[in-house]
């Protein structure tokens, strides 16, 4: 066995790993995790408009494209109920402390906006987990709720464990092939690949991202894929359109079956708490 060239082999490995922990930041999945909808989590309609809340994608949980995705992705098919053609005009998630948010554009201002909203939380003695409870919402999927929170965790945790061991052995292994590495420039490296995959990631958010205001026509149902901060307990989806001349809006409840998510165990959701 040529020693000098296995040993090179091992270090370049061990660096791109390195590499890829220094990197950090969000980074889209080879593919999705699966979803499979079978009906919608909440619907709501009066004379001009029908809305559905069909599934939120969350951190690890199904639908899922990108690792480390500090935000929610909200599927919502709205249609008009009526003769004339609605303008949907802004759309808000109502979270447990009565904080509305709404769509943001850009990845940036998602993971900003959810650190935001953890500290406030926090004020309350409530610590969020990005993702948590969504297998216990199974009204919209069939077998795919655990599979995607298990996904996400066995992907967190080899990664996890991978970056410990190489960090336990990459002195000695590296200092027996003789090579030196310096950090300012692995942690530069690392800074780039960070940026290139946010960026294909924001790509990918702007290219899914429904712009508002946009019209719906009648006989046209249209589905919207909305980017929102992680909201914990969503307690209602409102809605607000134009039809003709009248503003209004549209809600659709979903604490009943949202009202644990993005929640520690050990707190109560809202409608435990009546």
């Amino acid at each position: 066995m040529n020693t000098p060239t296995t040993a090179r082999t091992v270090i370049v490995a061990v660096l791109a790993v390195l590499l890829g922990a220094c990197a950090g930041g969000s980074k889209m999945l080879k593919e999705p995790l699966p979803l499979v909808h079978e009906k919608a989590l909440a619907t709501q309609a009066d004379d001009q408009l029908i809305a559905s809340l069909d599934w939120v994608i969350v951190p690890g949980g199904p639908g899922t494209w990108a690792k480390n995705a500090y935000w929610d992705e909200y599927i919502i098919r709205v249609e008009a109920n009526g003769a004339l053609p609605v303008e949907i005009v802004e759309v808000g998630v109502v979270d447990l402390l009565a904080t509305e948010h709404g769509p943001l554009p850009e990845r940036n201002d998602l993971v900003a906006a959810t650190k935001d909203t953890r500290k406030r939380f926090r004020k309350e003695g409530i610590k969020p987990i990005p993702g948590e409870g969504i297998d216990g919402v199974t009204v919209a999927v069939a077998g795919a709720g655990t599979y995607g929170a298990l996904a996400g965790l066995a992907s967190a945790s080899l990664y996890s464990s991978l970056g410990a061991t190489i960090s336990a052995g990459t002195a000695t292994g590296i200092a027996a092939a003789g090579v030196v590495v310096v950090g300012g420039p692995v942690l530069a490296v690392g800074s780039i690949i960070r940026s290139g995959r946010n960026r294909r990631v924001n790509r990918e958010i702007a290219a899914r991202q429904s712009s508002l205001p946009i019209g719906v026509n009648p006989g046209e149902p249209l589905q919207l894929n909305l980017f929102l901060p992680v909201t914990p307990a969503p307690q209602s989806v409102h809605i607000r359109y134009r039809v003709a001349d009248d503003e209004r809006t549209l809600t659709l409840p979903v604490s009943d079956v949202l009202g644990r998510l993005h929640l520690p165990a050990d707190v109560p959701s809202a409608d435990e708490d009546k």
